[in-house]
């Protein structure tokens, strides 16, 4: 199965928590069925478990619940503005090769507006797409086989996103 990030879905999962398109549109299978997240224990091989190995963009400290949940409060009013001004972050990868994250001065701002550093909002945006996308996936995205604009994701973040999937799935909706 080709994996999201690097058939340019990755852009897509990021556009469609910006868009307001369900997540299921853009992953393989039938988009309408109602899905179960595979539990932690059988997703760990597919994560990344050290952060140490992260550069770039994608080398802070790793997402918290508080920060998740904030995240999922925000989001909608994130999503609307951007949704009435065209504007859409993506994921990207800088000029060594490692994954980033791009947005506007105005996306930075609509950030700073609902209480967020920009770094840290599109660093939650992107690890939780990147979570998504192992959750509905079960891919193998170990470093090897992760595609480059996908960040690494700890089997913390992905039990983390695990827990607040229906809200998030919600939010983005």
């Amino acid at each position: 199965m080709l994996s999201p990030f690097r058939t340019g879905r990755t852009t897509a999962l990021v556009l469609a928590l910006t868009s307001g398109v369900a997540f299921s549109a853009f992953l393989p299978g039938d988009p309408t069925r109602e899905t179960s997240p595979a539990p932690v224990a059988t997703l760990w091989p597919c994560v990344d478990s050290a952060h140490a190995a992260e550069a770039g963009f994608y080398a802070q400290p790793p997402m918290r619940e508080e920060e998740l949940a904030r995240f999922i409060d925000g989001f909608p009013a994130f999503k609307a503005w951007s949704r009435k001004t065209g504007d859409r972050p993506a994921p990207s990868i800088d000029a060594t090769g490692t994954p980033g994250f791009t947005w506007s001065d105005g996306a930075a701002a609509k950030a700073r507006e609902l209480g967020w550093q920009p770094e840290r909002f599109f660093f939650v945006l992107g690890k939780a797409a990147a979570c998504l996308a192992v959750i509905e996936n079960d891919e193998d995205y170990s470093a090897k086989a992760r595609p480059p604009d996908m960040p690494a994701v700890s089997k913390e973040e992905v039990a983390l996103v695990q827990r607040h999937l229906v809200s998030l799935l919600r939010a983005t909706s």
